[in-house]
C-alpha cells in the first residue's frame, strides 16, 4: 500500500472512531483541521514563491513580553500586495491589550508609475503624505519570497522558503513545525490550505538573547484578489 493509500486508509479509520465514539467515554470530540501535506521541496518553494506572493493580503496579531522589564506590548501588522499594479500597503497597530482599542497606527504605501517610485505616508487619520523614492526603497518593500514576507513581519533573519527539511510534519494537526529558530528558541508552526501558505504560529523566545517572548498569529488570504486603493494626495 503506497504512502497515499495508507494515509488515506487512516483518516477513514480515524473519522469511523469519531462517529463510532471510540475512546469517547462521553468526552467531546473535535473535527479534525483539514489537512494539507506539501509533499515536495518544489511544492513547499512554491508556496512561498514570486508567483503566490505576487497578490495577497496578511494579517498578523502580536503579543511581546520583554523578558528583563517583563513589559508587554500589543500590535497589529497588515500588509496588502498587488505586484501587478505596482502598489503594496503596510499598517501597523499599537493596541492597549490584545483586541483592545488603537493607540497609534501608522500607513506606507509604495508605488511604481512607469519610471516614477513614490511613498505615501500618513499617522492615524492625518491626510496622506507623498515623497520620491528610489527604485531599492521600493522593491525592498514588494515582497517576493519567504524572506520579504518575514522581513515585513521585522524577522529579516527568518527565510524558509527553502527550509522545507528543517520542519517536522505532525500530520494529526496538519502542521509544519520548526523549533528553536535561528532567530532565537521559539518554534513556527506553519500550515497551508490547497499548497498555498494559510497561517503562520510562532511562540517563545525571538532576538539576541531571547529578549523578548513572542506568541504571533499570521494569516495570509485574498491570494489574486487583493487590491490596493491609491490615496487621493
Amino acid at each position: 500500500m503506497n504512502k497515499k493509500k495508507l494515509s488515506a486508509a487512516f483518516l477513514l479509520c480515524g473519522a469511523v472512531c469519531l462517529f463510532a465514539g471510540c475512546g469517547g467515554g462521553g468526552e467531546e470530540i473535535l473535527p479534525m483541521p483539514p489537512v494539507t501535506e506539501i509533499r515536495s521541496l518544489d511544492e513547499w518553494e512554491a508556496a512561498f514563491g514570486e508567483e503566490r506572493l505576487s497578490n495577497f493580503t496578511m494579517k498578523s496579531s502580536w503579543h511581546m513580553t520583554d523578558n528583563v522589564t517583563a513589559e508587554e506590548s500589543f500590535k497589529e501588522i497588515e500588509f496588502r500586495q498587488d505586484a501587478a499594479n505596482n502598489v503594496c500597503l503596510f499598517i501597523e497597530r499599537e493596541l492597549t491589550a490584545p483586541d483592545g482599542e488603537v493607540s497609534s497606527e501608522t500607513q506606507e504605501m509604495y508605488v511604481k508609475n512607469d519610471e516614477t517610485y513614490s511613498v505615501y505616508r500618513r499617522s492615524g487619520s492625518e491626510s496622506w503624505k507623498k515623497e520620491s523614492c528610489t527604485e531599492e526603497e521600493y522593491t525592498s518593500h514588494i515582497v517576493v519570497s519567504a524572506a520579504g514576507l518575514f522581513g515585513v513581519l521585522g524577522l529579516e533573519n527568518l527565510d524558509i522558503g527553502q527550509e522545507m527539511d528543517a520542519f517536522t510534519y505532525e500530520s494529526v494537526r496538519g502542521e509544519y513545525a520548526y523549533h528553536n529558530l535561528p532567530l532565537g528558541t521559539g518554534s513556527l508552526i506553519v500550515r497551508f490550505a490547497d499548497s498555498f501558505l494559510d497561517t503562520v504560529s510562532i511562540t517563545g523566545g525571538l532576538w539576541e538573547d531571547n529578549a523578548y517572548y513572542a506568541e504571533v498569529e499570521v494569516t495570509l488570504s485574498d491570494y489574486g484578489t487583493t487590491s490596493v486603493a491609491l490615496p487621493n494626495a
